[in-house]
C-alpha cells in the first residue's frame, strides 16, 4: 500500500472514530422554575416544568434552540365552557433526551408579588447531540374516532382511545403506556401477537387499538375504553421506532418499572442511531 492510500485509510478511519464519539451520551441535569397559571391544575404544571427543565439541559449542553407547542383545551360541562391553557416544550434536532436518570424533583413555592405557586423542577438524565436532520415521524392520539381529524391530548372518561403512526421508513414499533404510578405498560405488539416488534411499511398510516378493515387480523388487536379514578390523570405514550428490530424488556406483573423502562430506552438509542422516540401526554378527566 502505498502512502497516499494509506492516508486515505488513516482519514477515514478518524472520520469513523469521530462519529463514534459524537454519538457518545452525557449526563445532564437541568431545573426550571414554572409559573403555574390560575387555570392549570397541579399534574399538568408539575409535567410542564419537568419538560422545560429538560430543555433547558439540552439547551445548556448542546446549544439547543426551544421551541413551545401551545395547547388550549376547552371543556364543556354543566352546559358551561371552562378553558385551560399550557404549553409542552420540544427542542429542535440538536440534541434529544435519552431518559431521566431518576424522577424529577420538585419544589413549591409562592410568588410574593402575585400568590401565583411557582415549582422548581430538577431533572437529570441521559441525552446525546444528534448531528443530522431526521424525517419526522407523526404520531397522534385519537378521541372516538380513528381519522387524524380526532386527535386530542384531552380525554375523558368513557372516550374510547386510538392512535395512529407514520414513518418515512420501512421499521419496526413498541407502544408503551406510562401511567401515574410510573408503570411502563405494553400496548403494542398486542397481548396476543408473538412478534417482537410491530412491522411498520414507510409512508402508509397505520391505525392501532381499533378493529377496521384496515387490519389484517382483528382478533389480536386490543381496543380501549378509558377510565379515571379520581377527578384528572395524566398519563404518557412512548412511540418506540426503530428501522431494525429490537427487544423487549422484561415485564414484571405485567408492567416495567421507571428506572428499567429508561435504562432499556437509553440502551436502544446509544446501539441504534435509526431508533426515535416520541411522546404524547394527555390528560383524562372525570366527567
Amino acid at each position: 500500500m502505498n502512502l497516499y492510500k494509506r492516508l486515505i485509510v488513516f482519514l477515514f478511519f478518524i472520520v469513523q472514530l469521530t462519529n463514534i464519539y459524537s454519538q457518545e451520551t452525557v449526563v445532564i441535569c437541568g431545573e426550571y422554575s414554572y409559573h403555574v397559571p390560575e387555570t392549570e391544575s397541579m399534574k399538568v404544571a408539575k409535567h410542564t416544568a419537568s419538560e422545560r427543565a429538560r430543555l433547558e439541559a439540552l439547551a445548556a449542553t448542546f446549544g439547543t434552540t426551544v421551541s413551545q407547542d401551545n395547547t388550549t383545551i376547552i371543556d364543556n360541562k354543566n352546559g358551561e365552557s371552562h378553558t385551560q391553557f399550557y404549553s409542552i416544550g420540544e427542542s429542535s434536532v440538536k440534541g434529544e433526551w435519552l431518559g431521566d436518570a431518576e424522577q424529577p424533583e420538585y419544589e413549591f413555592m409562592i410568588d410574593t408579588k402575585t400568590g401565583n405557586q411557582i415549582i422548581l423542577a430538577k431533572v437529570c438524565g441521559k441525552a446525546r447531540k444528534i448531528l443530522s436532520v431526521r424525517t419526522k415521524l407523526e404520531a397522534k392520539l385519537l378521541r372516538n374516532g380513528i381519522e387524524d381529524k380526532f386527535e386530542s391530548d384531552f380525554f375523558n372518561d368513557g372516550d374510547d382511545f386510538y392512535a395512529s403512526f407514520l414513518a418515512p421508513s420501512d421499521g419496526y414499533l413498541m407502544i408503551y403506556w406510562m401511567n401515574e404510578d410510573i408503570q411502563a405498560i405494553p400496548l403494542l405488539p398486542y397481548e396476543k401477537d408473538r412478534r417482537k416488534n410491530f412491522p411498520i411499511k414507510a409512508n402508509e398510516r397505520q391505525v392501532f387499538f381499533a378493529k377496521t378493515s384496515m387490519n389484517d387480523n382483528n382478533k389480536i388487536v386490543d381496543e380501549y375504553t378509558l377510565a379515571c379514578e379520581g377527578d384528572e390523570e395524566l398519563n404518557t405514550l412512548y412511540f418506540i421506532f426503530s428501522q431494525k428490530e429490537f427487544e423487549k424488556p422484561i415485564l414484571k406483573d405485567g408492567y416495567v418499572d421507571f428506572k428499567t423502562f429508561n435504562q432499556w430506552l437509553h440502551k436502544i438509542q446509544q446501539v441504534d442511531l435509526s431508533s426515535q422516540v416520541v411522546k404524547k401526554t394527555f390528560l383524562i378527566k372525570n366527567k
